[in-house]
């Protein structure tokens, strides 16, 4: 039972992880897209052999792909934007920032999914205990900001840090989407792991065609090779994402969706902070102070609020 506590604090871990390692091999590669591409691309064979080893059918019912709904499918481009802004906002706004504001739009999505029965979701009435948790993830969210000192990131945003803010917000619920879209396909195609695996090839393969229509500069993929044997570790953040997306499809019926949820929140929210303290993956450090982990504290209750209510 401990192991099964503590795996989603671990991958919850990986995912916080992930937008640091991909910020750096973007650095390598000099381009986002590519980044997502090579996350992609690395995820999605772990995700197949996965689907290998648990004898999981490869074949979509002929039902599903003309009787459900166009965007059932849509999973794929939404995890297309949603890794590629991450990657984007990491070096920006940091691990810890990154984090917990989309946490906080993917809270936000999931209560108007639950609130408005969105994508044949099951609707959930907003309760005053999901008010009262909105309400403190927000001031918590505030709360560690204005907390936050100057630093050569926070001063590279300038006056368009709010914006950047805001579009961390807005990937979150873009994710928040995601999972809520790949969870009704799993669902009617009896498999998590094959929704997600499809989730994954779709992305790979729009981005490839979107790459190789505007004429992108391939040859920067020269600097990968040379990128690896520097920092091997560069390449682990498709293996990051997909452990975790395989460990939550795993564990909900073992524990409930809300408790690994909440697993996996803590681990990325606390391993965020360690990133920032002390620069892991060559990220800027951003030394924790004590109003930023009081107001971290504070968002991180609101969340337990939404999402045990």
């Amino acid at each position: 039972m401990l192991f099964l506590v503590l795996f989603p604090i671990i991958t919850g871990c990986g995912l916080a992880a992930q937008s640091a390692v991909n910020s750096r091999l973007r650095y390598y590669v000099e381009s986002p897209h590519f980044a997502t591409l090579l996350t992609f691309l690395t995820g999605g064979i772990f995700l197949i052999l996965a689907m290998v080893v648990t004898h999981d059918s490869f074949v979509i019912p002929s039902q599903v792909v003309s009787g459900e709904p166009w965007w059932v499918w849509s999973g794929g481009i939404l995890g297309l934007i949603g890794v590629t802004m991450l990657i984007l906002l990491f070096p920006i706004l940091g691990s810890v920032q990154t984090t917990i504001l989309t946490i906080g739009g993917q809270i936000l999505m999931g209560v108007l999914v639950d609130q408005l029965g969105w994508f044949n979701a099951a609707i959930k009435p907003l309760n005053t205990w999901k008010i009262v948790g909105i309400a403190l993830l927000i001031a918590g969210v505030v709360w560690s900001n204005l907390a936050q000192g100057q630093t050569t990131r926070t001063q590279a945003a300038g006056k368009h840090r709010f914006l950047w803010q805001l579009a961390a917000v807005l990937t979150g619920m873009v994710i928040a989407t995601q999972a809520t879209v790949n969870g009704y396909l799993g669902s009617v195609l009896g498999s998590s792991l094959y929704a997600v695996v499809i989730s994954f090839m779709l992305s790979l393969v729009v981005l490839t065609l979107i790459l190789l229509i505007v004429r992108a500069p391939w040859h920067n993929l020269r600097t990968l090779p040379q990128g690896v044997k520097e920092q091997p570790w560069i390449i682990a953040g498709g293996l990051l994402g997909a452990i975790y997306t395989f460990s939550v499809a795993w564990l909900i019926p073992l524990l409930g969706t809300a408790k690994v949820v909440i697993f996996g929140l803590f681990g990325q929210v606390a391993f965020s902070i360690v990133i920032d303290h002390f620069g892991l993956f060559e990220a800027e450090k951003q030394p924790v102070t004590t109003g930023k982990l009081c107001g971290l504290a504070v968002a991180f209750v609101g969340v337990l609020l939404v999402s045990l209510h």
